[in-house]
C-alpha cells in the first residue's frame, strides 16, 4: 500500500488538479489517495456554481415524492458518482471526534497557500464542521445518517476549496 501510494504522489506531480489535491487534504479523514480519488471522479470543482449542486452530481440529495400539498422527503437518491460518494461517507466518520490537527495534517497545512489557508474560510470551515460533529454524536430519533454526513463534508469541501 506504501508503494501504491507514493506512486500517486509522484503521478500527480504535474497534474493540473495537484493544488486541488493538496486542499482537499486539508479536509479531516482525507488523505493522498482519497484526495486523489475524489478529485479525479469530481474534475473541477468550480463547475458547480452551489455545494448543492456538487451534492446532486454525487446523487446526496434526498428523494422527494410531491403532490398536490404533500411533500415527503426519502432517503438519498444514490444516483451519482457512487465512488466519490462513498470516499465522501468514509471521510464523514472522521467527524465523529474532536477536532484536533495531528503532525501530518498539520505538515499538509503548511504547505498550503495563504489563499486556501485564508482566516475567513478556515474559521468557516471549523464552525460548520463543528456543527457537522455536534450532530453525528446524537443518538436517537434525531441521528444522523451516515450519507448526511458525507453531504454536509462534502458541502463544507466545497466551500472552503472552490473560491466560486
Amino acid at each position: 500500500m506504501g508503494r501504491l501510494t507514493t506512486a500517486l504522489q509522484g503521478a500527480i506531480g504535474n497534474w493540473r488538479f495537484a493544488p486541488v489535491v493538496a486542499a482537499v487534504q486539508a479536509l479531516r479523514g482525507i488523505d493522498v489517495v482519497s484526495a486523489i480519488g475524489l478529485v479525479a471522479e469530481i474534475g473541477d470543482l468550480r463547475r458547480f456554481a452551489h455545494p448543492r449542486k456538487l451534492m446532486r452530481y454525487l446523487g446526496m440529495v434526498p428523494a422527494e415524492r410531491s403532490s398536490s400539498d404533500r411533500t415527503a422527503r426519502g432517503s438519498i437518491t444514490e444516483t451519482g458518482n457512487a465512488h466519490a460518494r462513498r470516499l465522501l461517507t468514509e471521510a464523514a466518520w472522521n467527524y465523529r471526534f474532536k477536532a484536533r490537527i495531528g503532525y501530518r495534517a498539520q505538515q499538509r497545512q503548511e504547505k498550503l497557500s495563504q489563499d486556501t489557508r485564508a482566516t475567513k474560510s478556515v474559521s468557516e470551515r471549523h464552525a460548520a464542521a463543528f456543527a457537522l460533529a455536534r450532530r453525528l454524536t446524537r443518538t436517537g430519533p434525531r441521528a444522523q445518517s451516515s450519507s448526511s454526513r458525507a453531504r454536509e463534508l462534502g458541502q463544507i469541501a466545497i466551500r472552503s476549496i472552490c473560491v466560486c
